[in-house]
């Protein structure tokens, strides 16, 4: 009888010496299929903000072109204030130290004017 618990107690632990082996490799195998799902749904919410990442550069062209119009017409009302006359062009807001070159056209290449008194 204590052949026979000897020989099961063999048996069962390479039994189990086996199982664990397999399963080790089966968790290497369910590592991989994991970091394939991670991968794929991480792509898929990047495809989907990328529209919104667009629109909000483009909020915030426009926001900062809106900005410089503001600063444009501060720089037209110290003109008016030192030359009782309102300015006619950017030239002369420059010309005159109120903008620097650089103040004259927005971030995305539209350049400012003067209109009516008022930047556009």
């Amino acid at each position: 009888m204590f052949i026979n618990n000897f020989n099961h107690k063999n048996i069962l632990s390479k039994s189990l010496s086996t199982t664990t082996d397999h399963s080790n490799s089966l968790e290497a195998a369910f590592t991989m299929m994991e970091m394939v799902l991670v991968m794929s749904v991480v792509v898929v919410l990047f495809l989907l903000t990328i529209p919104n990442i667009q629109t909000t550069m483009s909020v915030v062209n426009d926001k900062g072109c809106d900005a410089q119009k503001k600063i444009v017409d501060a720089a037209i009302l110290q003109y008016t204030l030192k030359h009782d006359k309102t300015p006619t062009s950017i030239s002369e807001l420059m010309s005159d130290g109120f903008l620097s070159d650089k103040q004259n056209i927005c971030n995305d290449g539209t350049e400012i004017r003067i209109v009516n008194g008022q930047a556009e």
